[in-house]
């Protein structure tokens, strides 16, 4: 089943949820300040994972997440090795989280990639995006956390769903505006409406901080030019990666695995792999599973449907690797998760 930002039915009285926060210092790596108050909302959302940039290696957990590269302090930029903690922590939700730095500085470490964010610059972090930082002394952040597959689309933004899809799927793991940008002027307005709705709570102000997402979510297509002039076309995406992620997205219950993305897309299987993950950063393999867990944490929180119907709807071999893979991912049982996040 194709996942939709817009869903008819039961599934459209499913609660947005938007949490704001602003942390007050600079966040701590080796502290409890580590979770801000919003990845603490719910618990169960974040994993916490060890680099091995520290002499002393940690023991990894049994998680299939952990499987990534972590800088050396060599590849960290010596101005921001005297904040670097040992060891570096690494996490991330199932949320996407926007974050603009108030005050101070941030060098946020994402998908092995280093992003040095100045005061007023904002980054956008997509769910299931594992990333760390480092900020100086007295840095104040203020951060925004959303559910994109809860955003509502009206029938005027409708031929825009392919776009907003694109911009909160793995293909983006960031995106950082800068305060210098063209754009930033549109997207820090709808940044600044959010953190006033949110202190203020007038009537209907949950509402609004949705409409601003929306608003914002469009302005950031364009930043991106993933936003065509033509409403029904598609996205800006190389055509075998559009379709291999169209048929993953279609076929969770069936794909065994990158071999059959390959031959669906006609390519050796070998080529395939290197190919996909030089496009999103990420093996085939672990976008499946990713997906298949994404989807089906969407479809707790969404439906009714037995955590057994759930399992092999999204292609999971049993319930017991299901169990096993999810608890590992959001650090807390199918079951658990559900309680937490139905209304």
């Amino acid at each position: 089943m194709k996942a939709s930002l817009s869903k008819s039915g039961a599934e459209q009285t499913a609660q947005f949820i938007c949490e704001v926060t602003v942390d007050t210092q600079a966040p701590s790596l080796d502290s409890d300040t580590f979770f801000t108050t919003m990845d603490d909302y719910v618990p169960g959302r974040n994993l916490l994972v060890h680099s091995s940039t520290s002499a002393i290696s940690l023991p990894k957990q049994a998680n299939f997440i952990t499987d990534f590269h972590a800088p050396t302090r060599d590849e960290i930029p010596s101005r921001w090795q005297k904040y670097l903690p040992v060891p570096l922590c690494f996490h991330m939700h199932d949320y996407c989280q926007l974050t603009k730095v108030e005050e101070g500085r941030i060098l946020y470490i994402i998908n092995n990639t280093q992003v040095e964010m100045a005061r007023g610059d904002i980054i956008v972090i997509n769910p299931n995006t594992i990333h760390s930082w480092l900020a100086v002394e007295q840095t104040r952040c203020a951060s925004i956390g959303f559910y994109p597959s809860r955003l509502r689309l009206n029938d005027y933004c409708l031929p825009h769903e392919s776009s907003f899809e694109l911009l909160y799927s793995m293909q983006y793991p960031s995106v950082h505006i800068s305060h210098q940008s063209p754009f930033y002027i549109g997207i820090d307005r709808c940044v600044n409406s959010i953190l006033t709705e949110n202190i203020l709570k007038p009537p209907a102000f949950n509402e609004m901080m949705h409409n601003y997402i929306v608003e914002l979510s469009f302005l950031l297509c364009r930043f991106c030019s993933i936003l065509s002039n033509t409403a029904n076309a598609a996205p800006r995406r190389p055509e075998t990666l559009q379709k291999a992620m169209l048929y993953i997205s279609e076929h969770l219950e069936t794909t065994t695995g990158p071999q059959d993305v390959a031959a669906y897309v006609h390519m050796n299987p070998c080529y395939f792999s290197y190919y996909f993950k030089k496009q999103l950063g990420v093996p085939c393999s672990k976008y499946i599973a990713i997906k298949r867990l994404s989807t089906a944490a969407e479809l707790l929180k969404s439906t009714d449907l037995s955590i057994s119907d759930i399992v092999f709807k999204c292609g999971f071999r049993s319930v017991s690797n299901f169990y096993q893979l999810f608890s590992s991912l959001y650090t807390i049982s199918p079951g658990k998760f559900r309680k937490l996040h139905q209304f």
